[in-house]
């Protein structure tokens, strides 16, 4: 029962408690965005998640419009209008682009990327990179608060 529950709980935190009613229409991606397709989330070794037992996840991240200017902060503005839903079944949560103050102390050699969900983030490097300790052999991981870190391995391109 315990291991149901935080099954529940982690697929909840990672989605958000957005519906459908608010997600904002998938718009066709640039063929160059390498955030959009399909995953299968599977989280590391020694994490909470991993230790209680929690099933792995498949998800699709898809472009959506870009953010209304007229409605963000000058700080929001700064980082970028570009976003993306991040989709399992009936939930769905909405990702920005990390703030540049947001990479601090994540400095890889050839570069990373992260979007953010609130409360997760996912990052995309050159697979076989080391950050912060975790190695990314796919080149995109990430962290849910309070459960720990993933990796995520790109099942297609479609979302």
């Amino acid at each position: 029962m315990k291991l149901i529950f935080l099954i529940t709980f982690v697929i909840v935190t990672l989605l958000g408690c957005v519906t459908n009613q608010n997600t904002p229409t998938v718009t066709t991606a640039p063929e160059n965005d390498a955030w959009v397709g399909r995953y299968r989330l599977t989280w590391m070794k020694g994490t909470p998640a991993a230790e209680a037992g929690a099933p792995d996840l498949v998800f699709s991240i898809a472009r959506v419009p870009d953010a209304d200017p007229n409605k963000m902060t000058v700080k929001e503005r700064e980082v970028s209008l570009a976003r993306w839903t991040l989709s399992s079944g009936e939930q769905n949560m909405v990702l920005r682009r990390f703030h540049p103050n947001d990479y601090e102390g994540l400095n890889t050699a050839g570069g990373i990327e992260c979007l953010d969900g609130g409360n997760v983030f996912f990052c995309r490097v050159k697979p076989g990179t080391i950050v912060k300790g975790i190695l990314a052999r796919t080149g995109f991981f990430g962290v849910v608060l309070h459960e720990g870190g993933f990796e995520l391995t790109k099942l297609d391109s479609t979302p």
